[in-house]
């Protein structure tokens, strides 16, 4: 995880790197055949959702966002849920190894994803995080009828 960044003493040396990843080419891939967006974001994938997210652009399209993390310590910018879901977003968070009295979704959000999109012929979803979820969730993606074209990914 990041608490090492966290937890770095002052004037630590800490290396860069340039960003990676190409964006989200969404402008162009989601037409007036699709009418709604779900984003799947794991860890720190959610930081290039966050920015979609936080756009606006994807209001018009019913946009829904599944957040996995292993707890509720580890799920960051939980204090946007509100101002996210005021964009129009549906916020989805979900814990894979939830502590003391959690109340949301556990698991996995390909499998809660699984649970809830029956008919993806109208929808296009935006993935980032482990490549296992991602694998997963092409997998319930396909299945549901989402088109290969209208499945993107940053990089």
């Amino acid at each position: 995880g990041s608490a090492w960044i966290a937890d770095a003493a002052k004037d630590s040396t800490v290396e860069m790197t340039v960003a990676q990843g190409n964006g989200y080419k969404y402008a162009e891939a989601l037409g007036d055949d699709v009418s709604s967006v779900v984003l799947l974001a794991t860890g720190s994938g959610i930081a290039p959702l966050k920015a979609v997210v936080e756009s606006g652009d994807l209001k018009s399209k019913s946009p829904k966002l599944y957040y996995g993390a292993r707890n509720q310590a580890q799920m960051a910018f939980q204090d946007k849920f509100k101002d996210w879901e005021a964009k129009g977003v549906e916020v989805i968070p979900v814990l894979s190894q939830p502590e003391g009295s959690w109340e949301g979704k556990k698991g996995y959000i390909q499998d809660c994803l699984k649970e809830d999109l029956k008919d993806g012929s109208k929808a296009a979803a935006l993935l980032c995080g482990v490549n296992d979820m991602v694998k997963s969730a092409k997998e319930v993606l396909k299945d549901a009828g989402v088109s290969d074209s209208n499945v993107l990914m940053n990089f």
